[in-house]
């Protein structure tokens, strides 16, 4: 069933897309986040159902500089060279696209062309821009999310039997923390492996430890992540591994402070009973509002002004000879907000 109404004024999570296909097609989608892996593949599931209900003839376009929408809109308007059915790929680096940009994906939205399915493939979404409310309320946004800790082993599981594997759940857990953040590296993973054992073979962990490398990819918004959520031991492997890979702790630091504002800030708005509104003001990621929200209420005011305090020091050390300290700075303000503090007694604050 092509263009049913229940294909508009939608938002559906990538694991929905491909019972929402059997079901109908949309005349608009959005597919937007960070994580390539899981974007790419949704945007073939969409690609596929395109094929299947005759839009075989597919046009690409890459926003960028001087990008010409009026030129867009118009090809959007004309009819197929060759009387076919089309798919319209419209890829975004950025949801910034300007009041032009903005206007030509809302008129799109509000009179699509009979003959044309547009695909928007585009980084996470910033903000409410007017033309993703378009979309939203005419076609459907599927927002990419990366998987969190414990998200991750499950999706290993299926993917490896995908594969013709099965991934016992302990060997899950530690390919989840060796290529933790990492999905691409964890496909590529269970790719080799099933290259290296018969079909149906049972992946234990000794096999994994064995065959696999630690190819995590972490980043200063992990070591926080981990650090919001209580899990302290995340935390400090995150840092450490940061550290070993020469990341300048200048970086982190910079990072660090702004995650630090951020949180001082709802602090404020929990003070006057303003949580929800304070949420919504700093943008906080749906996924992450309950954890955010609760470390911010476990948290008092002068916690937080420490916390920066110590980040204002670990930023001057990471300036000087002294870094090896800045990172034991970084690592008590983690620790602390994992609700793990460790005695400040030898800075001066």
């Amino acid at each position: 069933m092509l263009f049913d109404s229940i294909a508009a004024n939608m938002q559906i999570y990538s694991n929905k897309l491909s019972q929402h296909l059997k079901q109908t097609l949309a005349k608009v989608y959005l597919v937007a986040g960070d994580e390539i892996l899981l974007q790419n593949e949704a945007c073939d599931e969409i690609r596929q159902a395109c094929a299947k209900s005759g839009f075989v003839d597919r046009e690409r376009y890459n926003f960028e500089t001087g990008f010409d929408w009026h030129g867009w809109q118009d090809s959007c308007n004309a009819m197929s060279l060759f009387a076919n059915q089309r798919l319209i790929e419209l890829r975004l680096p950025s949801s910034k696209i300007g009041t032009v940009g903005s206007e030509a994906i809302t008129r799109f939205c509000n009179n699509p062309p009979q003959d044309t399915v547009l695909l928007i493939i585009a980084a996470r979404i910033e903000g409410s821009p007017k033309w993703v409310k378009a979309v939203s309320k005419d076609g459907v946004y599927i927002p990419i999310y990366p998987l969190d800790h414990e998200q991750l082993p499950n999706w290993l599981k299926r993917r490896a039997k995908q594969q013709q594997l099965t991934l016992a759940h302990d060997a899950a857990q530690l390919l989840a923390e060796r290529v933790e953040g990492n999905l691409m590296a964890a496909d590529q993973e269970l790719e080799k492996l099933a290259l290296l054992v018969d079909k149906n073979t049972t992946l234990t962990r000794n096999i994994i430890g064995k065959a696999v490398a630690d190819s995590a990819r972490f980043s200063a918004f992990n070591c926080f992540d981990h650090a919001i959520d209580g899990d302290a031991l995340s935390a400090c492997r995150a840092l450490r591994h940061l550290q070993e890979e020469g990341t300048e702790p200048a970086a982190l630091v910079a990072a660090m402070a702004h995650q630090l504002r951020t949180l001082a800030q709802l602090k404020q708005f929990a003070v006057q009973g303003k949580m929800d509104e304070g949420i919504r003001a700093m943008r906080v990621q749906r996924k992450r509002q309950s954890a955010v929200s609760n470390r911010v209420q476990s948290t008092s005011k002068a916690q937080f002004e420490q916390w920066t305090k110590l980040a204002s020091q670990a930023d001057l050390m990471s300036k000087s000879v002294d870094k090896e300290n800045a990172w034991l700075l970084i690592e008590m303000v983690l620790l602390g907000l994992a609700g793990k503090p460790i005695t400040t007694q030898h800075y001066h604050l």
